[in-house]
C-alpha cells in the first residue's frame, strides 16, 4: 500500500509566523541557541476545519518565572494555558478550536534555550505520529546514528509531525 505524507511547516528562529498547515514545529527565537532579552514574539495558528490543534512542547527551557509563553484562543485572545520554569507544560497540550495563539515574552535578564513544539490540527480521528529526524538528512534518508558526547555538549532533536494515510 501507499503511504502519504501530510506537509508540515517549520522555520527556525523567528520571532513569530503564521501557520496554516494541518501540521508543523515551531522554535522559540534563535534556538536551539539562547534566546535574546526582551523578546515579544507572537505565532498565529490556524488549521481551517480542524476541532482542536494539539500542541506537543518537545523541550522547553525558560528562565525564570518572568520569561513565559502563553496559549491564546485565537478568537477571544483568553489565555487558556500558560508556562514559565515553574510550571513547564507536561504532554500534549489539547487546544479546543481551530485557531490558536502561541505568545513568548523574554525580559531583560536570564535567557535561556527557549522551546520546541509540534502541533497538529485534529480534523478527523486520525492519530498523531511524531518522527524523530536528523537534521542532517536528503529527501528520502534519515540519518539515524548513536551520538557520543562529553558533558558540556546538548544534543537537540528535531520532529517532524506526520499524518499516514493509505
Amino acid at each position: 500500500p501507499k503511504e502519504k505524507l501530510s506537509i508540515c511547516e517549520f522555520r527556525v528562529g523567528a520571532c513569530g509566523g503564521n501557520y496554516t498547515s494541518p501540521a508543523g514545529v515551531i522554535y522559540s527565537p534563535d534556538f536551539p541557541d539562547k534566546y535574546a532579552a526582551s523578546r515579544v514574539c507572537y505565532w498565529t495558528i490556524q488549521v481551517p476545519g480542524s476541532y482542536a490543534i494539539l500542541l506537543n512542547f518537545t523541550f522547553f527551557d525558560i528562565s525564570d518565572q518572568t520569561d513565559m509563553v502563553e496559549l491564546l484562543d485565537g478568537y477571544t485572545r483568553e489565555v487558556v494555558a500558560r508556562f514559565d520554569w515553574r510550571s513547564p507544560p507536561r504532554g500534549l497540550v489539547n487546544i479546543t478550536g481551530d485557531f490558536v495563539i502561541l505568545y513568548f515574552f523574554s525580559d531583560r535578564t536570564n535567557q535561556a534555550h527557549g522551546f520546541a513544539l509540534l502541533y497538529q490540527g485534529k480534523i478527523n480521528e486520525q492519530p498523531l505520529l511524531l518522527h524523530p529526524v536528523n537534521l542532517l538528512h536528503t529527501k528520502n534518508l534519515l540519518l539515524n546514528k548513536n551520538v557520543n558526547c562529553t558533558e558540556k555538549n546538548r544534543i537537540f532533536t528535531v520532529y517532524e509531525i506526520c499524518s499516514v494515510t493509505e
